[in-house]
């Protein structure tokens, strides 16, 4: 069984044809937002409904809620959107930028925005019941696994598609 130097050319070249034609879009899709559900809680009961809570990164809102049961973001429509690197504008949040929470328009709590993470995150107004001291919770792992994914499933299937054309071709 021997494969001819043309053949096998043809099949790299189409491969790393379909590859370049693919790396763009992969490279400009949309990241993921950041999800955040939490309870907010005045003075350590449930808040009433209709506060309003807020997301900002350097001032500006990308994101807000009114409490309902003392909960905010728990139908899952509360998140902070990515920016697009494509654009000049900022649209969102970029990994490791600071998010800022507001209840009523007080700041109540920071955060590290990440891209396509989900966090559960209480607000707390006033002073709460003396309770034992809450375990910090460990730093999420941030990175690009959507696009990077992506990238990986193309080239196996482009890899795939050689294979098989050049199977047929025999």
């Amino acid at each position: 069984m021997h494969l001819d130097k043309t053949k096998i050319t043809l099949a790299l070249s189409a491969i790393l044809v379909f590859v370049l034609l693919c790396a763009p879009v992969t490279l400009a899709m949309q990241l993921p937002p950041h999800w955040f559900r939490g309870n907010v809680t005045v003075n350590g009961n449930p808040a009433p409904d209709g506060m309003v809570v807020s997301a900002k990164i350097e001032g500006v809102e990308y994101s807000n809620a009114t409490t309902i049961s003392g909960k905010y973001g728990a139908d899952g429509s509360f998140y902070v959107p990515s920016d697009n690197p494509d654009t000049s504008e900022k649209e969102g949040g970029v990994g490791g930028e600071m998010v800022e929470f507001c209840v009523n328009n007080e700041v109540v709590a920071n955060t590290t925005f990440s891209n396509g993470g989900h966090d559960d995150l209480d607000l707390k107004i006033g002073k709460e019941p003396e309770s034992e001291p809450e375990i910090e919770k460990p730093a999420k792992v941030q990175g690009l696994l959507v696009p990077l994914t992506i990238a990986i499933i193309v080239v196996l299937l482009a890899v795939v598609i050689a294979v098989f054309v050049i199977r047929r071709k025999k």
